[in-house]
């Protein structure tokens, strides 16, 4: 059976038709807003070539992904008050450190927040129940993380790169975000399948 143009047109326009092409765009927008949050939201950080600090969960060259916004929630509960909750000991987390001549950008894991006790003894850092054996040029010590800093140590202790045991505190302005996850691992999880 053949329809005359008008009806053919008027078959197109039914209600299901309809709602199907307005979902379709409610769809596509709510699409580019998810990507436009995520955009401002989190960063991508590449581990330099030549920094084995975090071997071997994150390799060198490795890329990760982190909160740029991990101040103003806690695991996606909005805050209105910016702060460290989100921040507790384990973390890893990308930080700027900035001395007179030049800039270090880097990661490390959290290992003392503030108010946390630092032991110095000879070659050991001994925080809470837990001691890392690391060499450091401090004297035999006991330090309280101030408000607002964070003590960062390598995951590779024996690696050359900078930490918290050569340049000290991290302030909470220092931090670019919270890793939440490497690329390294996604791609090496689908691989593994």
């Amino acid at each position: 059976m053949r329809f005359g143009k008008g009806a053919e047109e008027k078959a197109q326009r039914t209600p299901l038709v309809h709602a199907l092409k307005i979902t379709k765009r409610i769809l596509f927008y709510l699409l580019l807003l998810g990507f436009v949050l995520l955009y401002f939201q989190c960063g991508l950080y590449r581990v330099a070539l030549n920094n084995d600090s975090m071997s071997p969960d994150f390799p060198p060259g490795s890329q990760v992904i982190y909160d740029r916004l991990f101040k103003y929630h806690d695991k996606g509960v909005p805050r209105f008050s910016a702060g460290y909750t989100n921040i507790k000991p384990n973390r890893i987390i990308i930080f700027t450190k900035k001395f007179p001549d030049f800039t270090y950008t880097g990661i490390g894991r959290v290992i003392a927040v503030p108010g946390d006790s630092l032991i110095f003894g000879k070659n050991s850092i001994v925080v809470g129940n837990r001691t890392y054996h690391a060499e450091h040029n401090r004297p035999p010590e006991t330090l309280i993380v101030p408000e607002n800093s964070f003590f960062v140590l390598n995951d590779n202790l024996a690696s050359p790169v900078n930490d918290s045991r050569h340049f000290g505190f991290i302030h909470l302005n220092e931090i670019e975000g919270v890793v939440l996850f490497s690329l390294g691992s996604v791609f090496r999880s689908f691989s593994e399948k």
